[in-house]
């Protein structure tokens, strides 16, 4: 009995007439959110030390640490870019 429930829930998608769950999208999706809020959580850092070493006003403990966070914002822009690209690589290679 349990296990006929399990069939008739396998088969809900093409019963309603709607296209199978594709799971290689759900991992597409999930990894293209993952990447774009890194991505935007870099740049906001970016924007935020810029703004720090700008306004910082001649002070210079102010201007360094504004300018590390410069250094390693971009070193996190660079890492999430080039493990964007590698991952979608090796998701493109698994597909074919």
């Amino acid at each position: 009995m349990f296990l006929g429930f399990l069939i008739d829930f396998a088969n809900i998608y093409s019963d309603a007439g709607l296209p199978n769950a594709d799971a290689g999208g759900l991992t597409t999706n999930i990894k293209n959110l993952v990447f774009g809020a890194a991505g935007v959580l870099a740049l906001y850092f970016l924007i935020t030390a810029g703004f720090k070493y700008v306004t910082s006003g001649g002070n210079a403990e102010e201007t360094k640490k504004a300018g590390q966070t410069i250094v390693f914002a971009c070193l996190g822009l660079f890492l999430i870019l080039s493990s964007y690209a590698i991952i979608t690589w090796v998701f493109r290679i698994g597909t074919e």
